[in-house]
């Protein structure tokens, strides 16, 4: 009995050792669980969504803009403004808002936090200051009040392997119709059209060269041209009269500047061909000799 004794006590005090172990790491789990729980409701907080609120205003101007696009940068979220130019969107507080508008320049505002972003937009005023020819002298794009397009010439003919200015101009401008009539590379036959096609009388419009009334296209250089301005309306019967119901084209060649530097520019195009079959002619008695075969069957 003693020496089962003896052996049956260090077992029992392993397993007392074994439990006190277990509860201690059993008490230091439960110790950092809430630690975690806090550090989650605190990282929750930081990415919740605030709403922002704002205007959408002009800078020059001071009026408010109707349907400027407000979205979040990096996703497709987003709301456009009211007839107020008032707007609502929720994000994150470390997020930034885009706004963007047909005509202005696209604005970057990053949120902070902030409850409230009053933007003011600025006007693009790249294209509206371009200068086009329209018939009784020059105005900017911003003045237009007409069916105007200009096409500038370098636009028109570089890099393009056009043989004429006709071709050169074919796509450059909306509802300017250019048809090649034959197949020939240098025919120059095409048909222009601008206001649509009549039941009468001739449908080209009018070409109007440096001031010059009556030229033809085809005769100048695609590379003398500086822009064409293209009259689509009914107004610029005021300026030309009848002849000008099909439409205007407005043509400007290009001119020397005072003290500007002398420039020199070549443009050439070549072509090759290389025929798939070749045919050898035969001589004139057999030739004579197959018509008579020919004319017997």
């Amino acid at each position: 009995m003693k020496k089962n004794l003896i052996t049956k006590i260090p077992i029992r005090k392993s397993r007392y050792l074994g439990f006190i172990l277990l509860l201690f790491i059993s008490a230091l789990s439960f110790a950092a669980i809430p630690k975690a729980v806090l550090k989650a409701s605190t990282a929750y907080k930081k990415i919740a969504p605030i709403t922002i609120k704002g205007k959408v205003t002009d800078a020059t101007t001071g009026e408010t803009l109707i349907g400027v696009s407000v979205k979040i940068k990096g996703s497709e979220e987003g709301v456009s403004t009211d007839a107020d130019g008032n707007y609502s969107i929720s994000a994150e507080g470390t997020a930034t808002l885009v706004y963007s508008y047909l005509g202005y320049e696209p604005q970057e505002v990053a949120i902070e936090n902030k409850t409230s972003i009053d933007v003011k937009l600025k006007a693009q005023n790249k294209a509206l200051t371009e200068v086009v020819v329209i018939g009784y002298g020059t105005a900017k794009k911003i003045s237009l009040t007409g069916a105007v397009d200009r096409v500038s010439g370098d636009k028109a003919v570089e890099g393009r392997p056009v043989t004429g200015a006709v071709q050169a101009l074919q796509g450059e401008s909306p509802n300017l119709i250019i048809q090649q009539k034959g197949w020939t590379p240098n025919g120059g036959s095409f048909n222009i059209n601008i206001r649509g096609t009549g039941t009468t009388g001739n449908n080209d419009p009018l070409v109007v060269i440096d001031g010059i009334i009556g030229g033809d296209i085809n005769t100048l250089n695609p590379s003398d041209i500086d822009n064409v301005s293209v009259l689509k309306d009914a107004g610029s019967a005021a300026i030309y009269g009848s002849r000008s119901a099909n439409g205007v084209i407005l043509v400007t060649t290009k001119k020397g500047k005072l003290n500007a530097k002398p420039t020199v520019s070549y443009s050439g195009i070549y072509g090759t061909q290389v025929p798939d079959f070749t045919f050898h002619p035969v001589d004139s008695w057999v030739n004579a000799e197959d018509k008579n075969m020919s004319l017997a069957n």
